[in-house]
Order: C-alpha cells, then sequence, then structure tokens
C-alpha cells in the first residue's frame, strides 16, 4: 500500500533536421506523483512515500544512415522536488542528471539487435529515489520460417535512498539477468509465445538478494 500512487506525465519534443542523415532537437518532460492517503492521519500518509514533482530537459540527436541502422542520444537535467508529505520518510529534493545511448541496427534479413546503456534517476519502491546506471542488449533473430526468437540480457547498478535524511532504506545494489522468448504467428491475427526470464539481484542488504525464474505464456490477438 506504500507505494500506492497516481502519476500525471507530460512529455514535450522539438526536433529540426539539419542533414537527411541527423536530426537534433530538445525534449522536456514533467511529472506530478500523488501517494495514496487513504486510511492515514489528516494530511500525511504514515507508511508511504512522499509526494513529489519531477522535470526533465535536455537535448537530443538522431543519426540515420540507412532504413536499417539508427543511433540515438540524449542527456540533460532532472530534479525531483519533494514535498513532506510522509510521517515516515523524510527526503530532500534532488538535482541531477540523466544520460542514454540507443543503437537499432538490423545488418541482415533474419537478424537485429538493439542495445540501450545510459544512466537515470527515478522513483523507488522502497525509497523515495533511486540513481542507477544500466545496459539492455537484445537480439532478435529469425532463422525458422514462421518462429522468432528474442533474446535478451540487463544489467544494472544503482543506489536507493538518494538524499535519505530518516526513515528511507539506503542500499546498494546490482540487478542483472537474461531473458528468452519464442513466438509463432498461428494466423493473420493470432499469435502465441512462450516467454522465460532469469533475475539475479544482490545487494548490500542481504533480505533484499534473490533469484527468480519466470516462465510465461503470451497470447496475442489483432483484430481488424
Amino acid at each position: 500500500n506504500n507505494i500506492n500512487h497516481s502519476a500525471e506525465s507530460f512529455f514535450l519534443r522539438s526536433s529540426l533536421q539539419v542533414h537527411p542523415e541527423v536530426t537534433v532537437g530538445l525534449e522536456s518532460t514533467a511529472s506530478l506523483t500523488r501517494y495514496d492517503k487513504s486510511g492515514s492521519s489528516v494530511g500525511s500518509n504514515q507508511n508511504g512515500l512522499n509526494d513529489n514533482d519531477a522535470y526533465t530537459v535536455g537535448p537530443y540527436v538522431t543519426f540515420t544512415p540507412g532504413q536499417f541502422f539508427q543511433v540515438t542520444a540524449r542527456g540533460g537535467f532532472s530534479t525531483y522536488q519533494f514535498q513532506q508529505s510522509s510521517a515516515s520518510v523524510q527526503t530532500s529534493s534532488q538535482n541531477s542528471w540523466y544520460a542514454g545511448l540507443n543503437v537499432r541496427h538490423q545488418p541482415v534479413e533474419w537478424m537485429a539487435y538493439s542495445l540501450e546503456a545510459g544512466h537515470e534517476v527515478q522513483l523507488g519502491t522502497q525509497s523515495d529515489l533511486t540513481e542507477d546506471w544500466y545496459v539492455r542488449p537484445n537480439i532478435n533473430w529469425k532463422f525458422i520460417r514462421g518462429i522468432d526468437f528474442g533474446t535478451g540480457f540487463f544489467y544494472e547498478h544503482g543506489k536507493q535512498g538518494v538524499g535519505n535524511i530518516a526513515g528511507n532504506l539506503t542500499e546498494n545494489y546490482d540487478w542483472y539477468g537474461g531473458n528468452l522468448a519464442v513466438t509463432h504467428q498461428l494466423t493473420s491475427r493470432l499469435s502465441v509465445g512462450l516467454n522465460y526470464r532469469l533475475t539475479l539481484r544482490s545487494s548490500d542488504i542481504s533480505n533484499n538478494e534473490y533469484t527468480q525464474n519466470l516462465v510465461g505464456l503470451q497470447m496475442t490477438y489483432y483484430p481488424k
């Protein structure tokens, strides 16, 4: 219950094509998050996290030398302004930065890959704020007619409790693993997929370490 919340999110982007293969621009976001205070004392959420307003602004550039290759780089300033709406968690407002690199390439008809890497600050689940570095490569294969294979890996190194003053979890963690997906198009409107994901989490708090195996069956219907 401590993370039940609503959020109003806004996104604005402007762009300018300076070359047939290069687009530059400026993007900005705003997110207004309010945590559920039902069942708590008047004017405060005893066990919840703090209400906040978050803003980012920064430039980006996209390089597209061909139909099957694209690189996007972005970076900028981010700020999280916290209101003291929690009776137990005290966290200060934080100014930080973000950066990201996204590469998408299909060198041959039967294989495509992508890579995401960067630095970000985001809301936490056990603390008001989390700061992390991440890398997420993925490869899609189509070497059997009618069947798509997807393989992916991820690694994230982060810190929970950024700006912590009192009552907030402080933790350094590593989160990594991989996934495998097999999808078959049964008809023009129906596909079925089998997914497996392995997640491992290490932490300087031993009780927060775990290994997770997730198996899923997914059916997708495409209407007219």
